[in-house]
């Protein structure tokens, strides 16, 4: 009987009013100061009631050391000043939510990330001091972490530098004052590519063979230069005639396609999209239907120049189609024999031609022009003349190398050739021969052909005398050495 009525007093006490008056009811709310003298001055509970009252109800305010002093006067016990503290500090205790594990915003940029926090009994934490963990390590930031204030509702927004890289940053939520702050206090900022997208398609320009295909690979940059990974890549044509592809670019920015002739009825302009936007276009181009019989060399051909000179007129070879048009941009392979080619290009111009230049070979004979453009071949001859000559050569049955040997009393001839800077015959024309000493060796005879000269040297009496020839302009000097009883009748000893 005793239990119940002190429940029923505890229930009454609970309801009491804060103004004065012990009928009136207590609304549901933290006890005041003033709240707990009343409840320790009045006579209907006991102290143990009373600190139920106020592990349940808690309190409005942290006692100071005078209101500690205050209420003990009024009789509380070190129970319940306990009981105070023990809620105040669960009131007290600081509890922050972050909205987002991530907070994303471009590279180069700004993130914003918002937080609140409330005390835990609900009301909002103004005038907070908050610093982010972390943020002044982000690659361009100053180095220090990133600050904010909660304002009246407890709310704080902190705006974090990102840097040009893309990546990811683990944060932490704290106090300034060092505090604790209890719920989530992690969150991880992003730097997210930074617009507009920038592509590079290699190669921009596509030549597909009937039944070929060919690989298109595009590479995804944003504004700083970072590849983008993860983006989705459309592939589509102006006039939609054309199958729209996509990809998604992996972890180095990349994607290819596949596009294949048979896709394609004429030449189009493909464009490239990402990001909801035209970042590029590529150009698909078939090939001219070249009819061989209207294709070849149109000028330069039989042109004749010396051996190793520039041809004075260019080479031209020309690609037509079957409507005797120029095909432009028609791939041609130009190459020669003993000549060294210089084409313009290794495709035809606008009018369907390719301009060549040529330097003719070291041999003297013909020199050929070969351009092929798929299975078609055709050839421009050209003549290579030999050069002036630069030295002449005695033979007598073997090169003769500054010493003509005759035997006394008889004749020998000797053999005349001349020859260009690259070795190539010239006509010894115009021979002429001097002696030093005819009395020593005297010229028999001199006779030409078109190849070779014969000069036939009688041999008179023994000694030595010089001997100077003259052909085709160049001079050679030999020493003409006259020898009674020499073997043979024409030889070089070495001396």
């Amino acid at each position: 009987m005793q239990r119940a009525v002190r429940v029923a007093a505890l229930v009454v006490a609970l309801a009491a009013a804060v103004v004065s008056g012990a009928a009136q009811s207590l609304p549901p709310r933290p006890l005041s100061k003033s709240d707990l003298v009343r409840l320790l001055t009045g006579r209907t509970l006991g102290k143990e009631e009373i600190a139920t009252i106020i592990r349940r109800n808690c309190t409005n305010f942290t006692p100071s050391e005078r209101d500690r002093d205050d209420l003990r006067n009024a009789g509380a016990d070190d129970g319940m000043l306990r009981a105070i503290a023990d809620c105040r500090r669960a009131a007290d205790a600081l509890f922050v939510r972050v909205p987002a594990e991530e907070v994303a915003g471009e590279a180069g940029g700004v993130a914003l990330v918002r937080v609140e926090v409330r005390r835990g009994s609900g009301a909002p934490a103004p005038n907070l001091a908050l610093t982010l963990v972390g943020s002044g390590r982000i690659p361009g930031a100053d180095g220090k972490d990133v600050e904010a204030t909660t304002d009246d509702r407890g709310m704080a927004a902190f705006e974090v530098p990102l840097g040009s890289s893309l990546a990811t940053y683990p944060l932490t939520v704290a106090t300034a004052s060092g505090s604790p702050l209890n719920g989530r206090t992690s969150v991880s900022v992003s730097a997210r590519p930074a617009g507009p997208f920038k592509v590079e398609a290699r190669p921009r320009r596509l030549e597909l063979e009937t039944g070929g295909e060919r690989t298109l690979a595009v590479a995804l940059r944003d504004a700083l230069g970072n590849t983008v990974a993860g983006q989705r890549i459309d592939l589509v044509a102006r006039s939609g005639v054309v199958p729209a592809q996509s990809g998604t670019t992996d972890a180095r920015g990349e994607v290819t396609f596949t596009l294949r002739a048979a896709a394609f009825r004429a030449d189009q302009r493909l464009l490239l999209r990402a990001g909801g936007r035209v970042v590029d276009s590529v150009e698909i181009v078939l090939p001219a239907p070249v009819v061989a019989a209207r294709t070849g060399f149109v000028s330069g051909q039989g042109q004749r120049g010396r051996v190793g000179a520039r041809l004075g007129q260019v080479v031209v070879f020309e690609v037509r189609d079957s409507a005797n048009a120029g095909v432009p941009n028609q791939p041609v392979t130009v190459t020669g024999v003993n000549a060294v080619v210089e084409p313009d290009g290794d495709r035809t111009d606008a009018s369907g031609r390719v301009v060549i230049r040529v330097r003719l070979g070291e041999r003297a004979g013909p020199a050929t022009v070969v351009a092929r453009v798929g299975a078609i071949e055709r050839q421009a001859t050209l003549v290579a003349l030999a050069g002036p000559a630069t030295r002449l050569r005695l033979s007598c049955g073997t090169e003769l190398a500054g010493r003509v040997v005759i035997p006394a009393d008889t004749t020998s001839t000797v053999t005349v050739t001349a020859a260009d800077a690259y070795g190539n015959p010239v006509p010894p024309s115009g021979v002429r021969v001097a002696v030093g000493d005819r009395k020593v060796v005297d010229v028999a005879r001199v006779g030409s052909g078109s190849d070779v000269a014969q000069v036939t040297l009688r041999g008179r009496s023994p000694g030595s005398t010089n001997l100077a020839l003259t052909a085709a302009g160049v001079r050679a000097d030999f020493v003409a050495v006259v020898q009674a009883g020499a073997s043979g009748r024409c030889s070089s000893p070495v001396p």
